[in-house]
């Protein structure tokens, strides 16, 4: 059927075979399905599902409809990347703050001991009689602190500085800062202690270690513990008081440029409370027993390049 002379006075239904010999006066209520060959005089309520032929010679009084975000990510990634850790620092200063509190080597952790003659160890596992690490518990501690050691100063081109101290009822320097080789000879001269756990001792020697060094490293804290606060360097067995003075004196290294980081064995830890020691919650790792420290030493590692 040929087309009528003019446009009817209202849109048929459905569009016609074919187009009118002119335009109508305001768009039709759907859009045609192909696009006229000029654009309308004022925008539809919504986009066509594609553009006109020509563009128009001004832009349109109000802009089209952008489209809704996908709900799924899309195939490629966006050019945009997460920060990332340097796979190298140089130079760092780093402290190892050492557990050998009584209940590392006790027995039963539900109830510990003090220990301090290596009396806790009756029917647990224990290395030989006399053996100055006293249980298989702080044996493996050291183990670990010596691979921490020597992985850390690999990771660090071998520019890293290494002091140590340990703690219990008193928290005492083992070394100052010095080579890997002879941190290690000091860590593995250590005889087990036994006793309550002074962790503000332990901070406060540890930001004296790293003071003493190069203003220009970087000063990172490892502290290793089985167990909260129960002591200080005034006053033992009062848990409250350890803990506070634990909490100001780690406040106070953080506060002097000291980034520290806590790892936490055993069930009986207070998550939070060792999280709020480290420099960031990321900061605290924590494992159940001490033959699954080896498991967060790449973490630990991963920490201190980030820390640093």
């Amino acid at each position: 059927a040929a087309p009528t002379g003019g446009p009817t006075a209202t849109p048929t239904a459905l569009p016609t075979a074919l187009p009118t010999a002119a335009p109508t006066g305001g768009p039709t209520e759907t859009p045609t399905a192909t696009p006229t060959e000029t654009p309308t005089a004022a925008p539809t309520d919504i986009p066509t599902t594609s553009p006109t032929l020509s563009p128009t010679g001004k832009p349109s009084s109000q802009p089209t409809l952008s489209q809704a975000p996908s709900m799924l990510p899309s195939s490629e990634p966006s050019s945009s990347q997460a920060p990332t850790c340097l796979d190298q620092f140089d130079p760092v200063d780093i402290c190892l703050a050492i557990d050998e509190s009584g209940s590392v080597c006790s027995r039963d952790p539900n109830a510990p001991k003090l220990c301090t003659n290596c009396d806790c160890r009756e029917g647990y596992q224990y290395l030989s009689t006399g053996d100055q690490y006293c249980c298989t518990n702080y044996d493996q501690t050291l183990a670990f602190s010596q691979l921490f050691i020597e992985l850390a100063n690999e990771r660090s081109a071998n520019s890293a500085n290494i002091g140590v101290t340990f703690f219990s009822t008193a928290a005492t320097v083992a070394t100052e800062l010095t080579t890997p080789t002879e941190a290690i000879a000091a860590l593995l001269s250590d005889s087990y202690s036994g006793g309550f756990t002074n962790t503000m001792g332990a901070i406060k020697r540890c930001q004296s270690i790293l003071a003493n060094g190069d203003t220009n490293n970087k000063k990172v804290m490892v502290l290793l513990t089985d167990g909260n606060p129960t002591a200080t360097d005034t006053k033992q067995n009062d848990k409250a008081l350890g803990s506070s003075e634990a909490t100001k004196a780690a406040n106070d290294a953080k506060e002097s440029g000291i980034t520290i980081l806590s790892v936490g064995v055993g069930r009986k830890i207070d998550v939070g409370y060792l999280t709020s020691l480290g420099s960031k919650p990321e900061f605290y790792l924590s494992v159940t027993d001490f033959g699954a420290l080896s498991e967060v030493l790449n973490q630990l590692l991963s920490g201190l390049l980030c820390a640093a």
